[in-house]
Formats: C-alpha cells, structure tokens, sequence
C-alpha cells in the first residue's frame, strides 16, 4: 500500500475545472453543471460566507436535501477554511440545539422555510439566501490553489447501532485518500456518473462526491421529491451506492428498474450486514455489486471486494483498500489506521483522540482473515450477550435466519430473563407474500445451531420504526420487544 508522504494537495475541484472545463460535474433531471460553472460557483458562496464574520476553522451546521447547492456550498466552505458539518432534517430542535453548542457551530445554514434554531442558540441562515447574496460576486480568473491535508474539512455524527451519536471530525486529507484508494478499485472515468442516493450527513454522501472530483467524472443529483427508483430511470447512473433495504425494494420493483441496474458499472453496498439472500439476488440478476465495511472515522469504505466478485467473495468485506491498515487482536477486535482515519471526536471539552499509542483506533467489532485475505465481519462486541453462562453473538443467528427462503432480513437483540439472565428474540422482515411461521425458523435454526441459541421470540419488522442512521438501533429494537411481550401479558 503506497502511502504518498504529501503535506497539500491540489484543491480537487479547481483541478477537475483547469483540466474538463465543460465536462459534467452535476447532473439534475433539469439539466447539468460544468466543473468550470461549479468551481466559480462555490468561489461566489466563499465570498458570501466570508462577509458574515466567519473564520478558518468555524463550523458551520447545514441542514439540506441533497442539491446541487448543497454540493457547491461545501466546496465553497473548504474554499474558506469552515467546517461543514450536515445534519439531518429528522433532528428535533432540542438535538440539533446540544450539538451546535458540543462543537461549537458559529452558523446555522438550512434549506427549510423557517429555521428550525429561531431561539437565538446561533445564528441561522437560509441557504436560498446565502445564494442570493452569492450572486454579486464574479470571479474574472481561475487560481489553483493548494489545500493543507490537515485542514479539517467535516463535521460527521456517527450513526452507530449501540451508542449515542458522536461528532466525527475529518480532515480534507481523510476525504482525499478515501476518494484515491476507493477509485483504485472502482474505478471511475469521465462520462460516469455516481448518484447523489444517501445523505450528504452521512460520511458516504460526501466520499461518492469526492471519488466524482477524483476522476472527473457527475455526481448525479436527484430532484428533491423525487423516488431512489425515479431518479435511478431518470438520471441513469453509471456508479451507486446503496444500503441493502435500498437495493432489496429496487429489485422488488422489476422491470424495467432492473435493467437499469444491470447496466450500472458498480454497485456498492455498505451501511451494514448484508443479507446472503440479498446477494444472491442480486448475483441471479447479474448485478456488478461490490459488498464493502465502512465506517464514519475512516471516512467511508475500509474494505470492498474486486469487480466481478464471487458470491463466496461477497460474504466478506473484500480487501484491504489503500491508504487503509487493519489489524486483529487475541479477541478477533478489529483495528484500523491510515491516511483516512479521522481526527477525532469535537467534543464541549476539546478534541478527543481515542487512539492507542501507535495510532490504531479500536471499531468495536468483530473479524477475521480468509485464506484469500479478504475481511470477514463476525459482528459487534457489545452486541454479544450471555445466556445462561453461553456467549451469544446476534449477528451469527441473524445470518443463518437470512439464509431462510422467507427473510429478507433479521435482527436479534436480547432481553431479560429470570432464568437465563437473557434471552434472543429476533425481528424479521419477510418476503413480499409470505407470512411469520416462527416453528418454521425454530426448526431451520435448530437444524444449523445450538438449541440454546434459537430466539424465544418472533417478532415482524417494524416498517414504521423511525430511524436517524443508515444502521438499525438494537436499542429501540430491544425497547419494541420488551414493550410488545409486557403488552400481551396484560
């Protein structure tokens, strides 16, 4: 894994524009954006940030949709030296409020009507105005600059099952050596096009835009009302990236919806555990799919399997990609470093860095090595449990309850019991047609694992369980269950 000793790199954007200048660089259903028109672009909003007191370092909270304007304002930020730190519209007022003041954010910038902060906390802008201003500023010539690596560009929440959400800082560095080793393995070229599909407040929303400036190639930018699938029809992107639920109702959908993933260079999925039944789906409809582990501080992708994987393939994580180091220890812990691994946690108190003394962060999870050298995700140390004196890994029975002809998708999650001290129950999501039988998955799990670890309990999955992360939270899963068994024994 080469690892370039650079102290600053070029700014990617101004160098997409010096080198394609009209090449696409935003694509909408109503029409595109050339690098040149979007380097200029964010240089107007740089000037616009620039007259509202802000300094090198500032973080500047943006609750968007994804946009075209949502893309240029944070190029326009690194252009100023601010920390872009997106969030979530789901967020309640009272949260956003405790993470403005955690990281310190000087402005609140937001696509909605009113802002959500109106009570003074910090001041808040909307974007629409921000462009409006923009629009007095023309830039009469194009400079190449250098950006320092160092310089902190993001502000990420992670959207961890387990734990309270924690912001991640990102240096430009982290997202540029993200976006050089993702590329070395999907590779991209003008003419693709990688669709805008998740969040920009997660840290893959902002790394498909990165590896698009890396190779000069679109991101393509979805209406705001409009559907995955619509956009997918519309847009007809080359590149995507998407979590499993995603790509489970895109292939319920057929024809002619399936024709338009075949024809995709790559799909990539991340987020969290894959289905095996997913994939072989998705392999039976010869879909370039790419399965990957990925995590908010390393940036995005860690490790993802080559183009043209095997199925045996796609049950791992892949290998290794550039720019990245993994280690195991004694427990199977999985440890990473590298030039993508971020900064730290922005904390009230300061900058936390929860590293060891070589530099290796701790991911809480689980794996192992195949023969091939390809990542192999076992599941998450907290998750484990212990019941009756066994030690119980969630993740083992979910992938043999995802193997059921019947499931999409499994969880488990444990809950109290006086006997055992606790026991497994699972939330299911089922096929289209088909309906719970739970002595069905008892004697399928029972043929395939130890009797002590088949779940107690059934439960369907909860369509209206309302999450702010691309990852289930086994907390409210385990809330659900303990509400729904105290309920029918009322």
């Amino acid at each position: 894994m080469g690892t370039p000793s650079l102290e600053k790199a070029p700014f990617l954007l101004t160098m997409a524009a010096q080198r394609y200048g009209q090449r696409v660089a935003l694509q909408t259903p109503e029409g595109s954006i050339s690098y040149e028109d979007l380097d200029a672009w964010s240089w107007s909003l740089e000037q616009a940030l620039l007259t509202k007191g802000l300094s090198s370092g500032d973080v500047v909270m943006v609750m968007a949709h994804p946009s075209t304007l949502q893309v240029a304002l944070m190029a326009g930020m690194w252009r100023a030296g601010l920390i872009f730190a997106p969030v979530s519209h789901r967020l309640p007022a009272s949260q956003l409020a405790t993470m403005a003041k955690t990281v310190d954010a000087q402005l609140f910038l937001h696509d909605s009507e009113d802002s959500p902060l109106n009570d003074g906390t910090i001041p808040s802008l909307s974007m629409d105005d921000l462009q409006e201003e923009s629009l007095s500023y023309t830039r009469s010539k194009m400079t190449l600059g250098l950006v320092s690596l160092s310089q902190p560009a993001t502000l990420v929440w992670t959207s961890g099952s387990s734990s309270s959400p924690k912001a991640a800082l990102h240096t430009y560095g982290n997202h540029f050596y993200s976006a050089l080793g993702s590329n070395e393995n999907i590779r991209m070229e003008g003419g693709d096009q990688w669709l805008l599909s998740l969040p920009m407040f997660h840290v893959a929303g902002i790394a498909l835009v990165m590896r698009a400036w890396v190779a000069g190639a679109s991101v393509g930018v979805p209406s705001p009302t409009q559907s995955l699938d619509a956009a997918i029809q519309t847009l007809r992107p080359t590149h995507l990236s998407l979590v499993a639920t995603q790509l489970q109702r895109l292939m319920e959908m057929g024809e002619p919806l399936l024709s338009s993933l075949q024809s995709c260079k790559a799909i990539l999925l991340g987020g969290s555990a894959i289905p095996s039944s997913l994939l072989k789906q998705a392999k039976e409809h010869q879909l370039p799919v790419h399965t990957s582990y990925g995590s908010t501080e390393m940036a995005s992708q860690i490790a993802t399997t080559l183009p043209g994987a095997s199925m045996d393939d796609c049950l791992s994580a892949g290998r290794v990609l550039p720019y990245r180091e993994v280690r195991l220890d004694d427990e199977g812990g999985i440890w990473v470093r590298g030039q993508t691994q971020f900064a730290g946690y922005v904390t009230e108190e300061g900058l936390v860095r929860p590293f060891d003394p070589e530099g290796w962060f701790a991911m809480g999870d689980l794996g192992e090595f195949s023969e091939k050298g390809h990542l192999r995700i076992l599941g998450r140390k907290d998750a484990m449990f212990i019941s009756g004196g066994e030690n119980i890994q969630p993740e083992e029975i979910e992938g043999f309850l995802e193997q059921h002809q019947d499931v999409v998708r499994a969880s488990v999650v444990d809950i109290p019991d006086q006997e055992f001290g606790a026991r497994p129950v699972a939330f299911v999501q089922l096929q289209p047609g088909t309906s719970l039988e739970p002595a069905s998955l008892v004697q399928y799990l029972e043929s395939h694992l130890p009797r002590f670890k088949t779940p107690d309990h059934f439960f369907t999955w909860p369509d209206e369980m309302i999450t702010t992360g691309i990852k289930v939270s086994r907390k409210q899963l385990r809330a659900l269950a303990c509400d729904i068994l105290a309920a029918s024994e009322v």
